[in-house]
């Protein structure tokens, strides 16, 4: 694991970050990207996990033989590269997460700062589409479960040819269709901004208040 130079354990929370996110490594991406797939990693942690012992326990868990691994590390720091050099052209601040991995030890011993209260409303933000994802599947799976166990249940006519199955399925799709169409609005007046407030809080520490 250590072939590309320093071990893991050397690499900043930035680097972390990234390679922890959902991005993929054979790609690029602007710094603005760079920024909110950062703060989605942070949002990700569970309140009492940090992110660095995350990102080390991956490494060491892993096959040393896996290419794909160490592709994946050497493409997150890269893209840090790419976000310290547009802070520096840009004159931002450096980001919080920019801190190596040396002060890790001390951050986490620091009891005085509490959860990013941003972070926290994100988290919060994401649990309802996640209920309702639960909700759906539920009744997908309530509808099969009645297609196999109890068909002359689902044979029962209203009217006419409209029997109960007919009418689950009906159900069903509302179901499905509604949770489609509430999520895209959802997503754009609740989550995003979240996010955005998320990287910006995390760009600027102090700015969460």
């Amino acid at each position: 694991m250590s072939s590309h130079g320093p071990s893991p354990e050397h690499d900043s929370t930035t680097v972390a970050a990234l390679y922890l996110s959902e991005l993929r490594h054979g790609s690029s991406y602007t710094p603005a990207e760079l920024r909110q797939a950062i703060a989605q990693s942070y949002a990700g942690l569970h309140p009492s996990e940090s992110l660095l012992p995350r990102y080390w326990a991956t490494w060491r868990a892993a096959d040393v033989g896996d290419e794909d691994l160490r592709e994946r590390r050497l493409w997150a720091l890269r893209m840090a590269a790419v976000l310290a050099q547009d802070e520096q052209q840009t004159g931002r601040a450096p980001s919080s997460w920019a801190v190596g991995a040396a002060s890790a030890p001390a951050a986490a011993a620091s009891p005085s700062r509490g959860p990013n209260p941003a972070v926290q409303q994100l988290r919060a933000a994401r649990r309802l589409p996640v209920r309702v994802t639960v909700t759906v599947l539920g009744v997908h799976l309530t509808v099969a479960g009645l297609a196999r166990q109890a068909g002359d249940l689902l044979a029962v006519p209203i009217a006419g040819p409209f029997n109960v199955g007919l009418g689950l399925l009906l159900v069903q799709l509302a179901v499905t269709a509604g949770a489609a169409v509430w999520y895209g609005p959802y997503a754009r007046t609740a989550i995003d901004p979240l996010t955005e407030h998320v990287a910006s809080c995390l760009a600027h520490p102090g700015s969460d208040r």
